[in-house]
């Protein structure tokens, strides 16, 4: 298979005179910080939208034989993304055989002290399901004391109007005693597609390039095509005739607002930085690639500081990605730059305002929680220092942007 790595895209109606109210999902507000209720004092199973409710921690149970767990432990040392055997339960609904791997970048998995995990329900049975969820991914980034990032990003991103994962927070019980606190994120697959989507019946892509359905088929003549046409374009020229294919090829508003959410962030190794942090889904019912987010982990840190360049942070020095080539010639359309700025502007003076306000809910939310984690990242304290910082980044993240645009 030739290579397809190229960039990345996403939606817009910001800056645009439509009206963005419907698109955009209305967060409700984190008043519940008490555990629900124990299975056995519900009187229903729970649903999927119980499962990513953000009004309270969730409780997952996961079940381990104890040769699975060896097993699965083995696998996290060795850098192994093998599956083992495990049981999950929520709300009295219950898998008694999914399957449970580690999950993230192996080269980092030396500095968890409590593994980020997949869970499949369909590796043994292609048709298992769980509250009608194929998978999900629990995550506990190692290098943070406030396990937030992800949540907070994916908020923005709905506020934003784009299709997005949800993401909450879990309390996981290993065998009946707290192991940890999760964040719990959606997994973007077909199940996804069917919740966002008129036409679900596309082929969508990881990280940009790797098809995750319709395998059988295999065809990947589309998105050859979309790199393909990257590709060939010069960087400097006429581009007029590259402007008019992309537009057949791509939902180019929903890229120019993903885009500006990930500056707005900002972010360092997603699509707007040259990484591969993102999905396309090629979308039979527009015809169009459409962009959706991933992996908002890094936003406001070290690794992405709040004067993070607008138009070409590919990452800080001796961390660069490869510079994302499609936004290179976007940029030089005067039109799709002008609503770039549009959109980041909105976001900013938006959603990215009410921001602050979300993390000190969401760090209040899981506070207690963090506290008791056998397997936290630093003191309760770094918790509250990076619950700060990031706050402290927002505004001056705002006031960058108003300098860079002079707006």
């Amino acid at each position: 298979m030739r290579s397809v790595a190229i960039g990345m895209l996403s939606l817009i109606c910001l800056g645009t005179g439509t009206d963005c109210s419907d698109a955009v999902t209305q967060s409700e507000p984190l008043a519940d910080l008490q555990m629900p209720p124990a299975a056995s004092d519900l009187g229903e199973k729970g649903t999927s939208a119980d499962f990513y409710a953000d009004t309270s921690v969730i409780e997952i149970e996961l079940t381990f034989a104890e040769a699975e767990w060896t097993q699965l432990m083995a696998y996290h040392r060795a850098g192994k993304k093998e599956f083992v055997h495990c049981g999950v339960a929520f709300r009295g609904t219950q898998f008694p055989d999914a399957a449970c791997r580690p999950k993230g970048r192996p080269s980092g998995w030396v500095d968890e002290p409590k593994p980020q995990l997949v869970v499949a329900f369909d590796r043994w049975d292609n048709k298992g399901r769980f509250l009608g969820l194929r998978r999900i991914n629990l995550e506990a980034v190692p290098y943070h004391p406030a396990p937030v990032r992800d949540r907070i990003g994916m908020w923005l991103m709905h506020k934003a109007g784009l299709q997005a994962p949800r993401v909450n927070h879990a309390r996981v019980n290993k065998n009946g005693q707290y192991y940890g606190l999760y964040m719990n994120i959606e997994h973007i697959d077909k199940e996804f597609l069917e919740r966002h989507f008129e036409n679900p019946t596309g082929n969508l892509y990881a990280d940009g390039y790797m098809l995750e359905t319709n395998k059988t088929e295999n065809n990947y003549q589309r998105l050859w095509d979309l790199n393909d046409l990257v590709i060939a374009e010069p960087l400097a020229g006429d581009h007029s005739a590259f402007f008019a294919r992309l537009t057949a090829l791509l939902d180019l508003r929903t890229m120019l607002r993903m885009t500006a959410a990930e500056v707005v962030l900002p972010t360092s190794d997603n699509w707007s930085n040259g990484s591969a942090n993102y999905y396309y889904y090629d979308d039979p019912f527009s015809h169009r690639f459409v962009h959706l987010p991933w992996d908002l982990d890094t936003f406001l840190t070290s690794f992405s500081p709040p004067t993070a360049a607008i138009y070409n942070f590919w990452g800080i020095p001796g961390n660069e990605n490869p510079p994302n080539k499609m936004l290179q010639l976007v940029y030089q359309n005067p039109l799709w730059k002008r609503e770039f700025e549009d959109q980041l502007i909105a976001l900013r003076e938006g959603p990215y305002r009410e921001m602050p306000a979300q993390v000190t809910a969401v760090c209040q939310q899981i506070r207690p929680h963090v506290a008791t984690d056998p397997h936290r990242i630093g003191s309760i304290e770094d918790l509250d220092r990076d619950c700060q910082d990031i706050k402290n980044g927002i505004a001056a993240r705002i006031q960058y942007i108003k300098t860079v645009l002079g707006r």
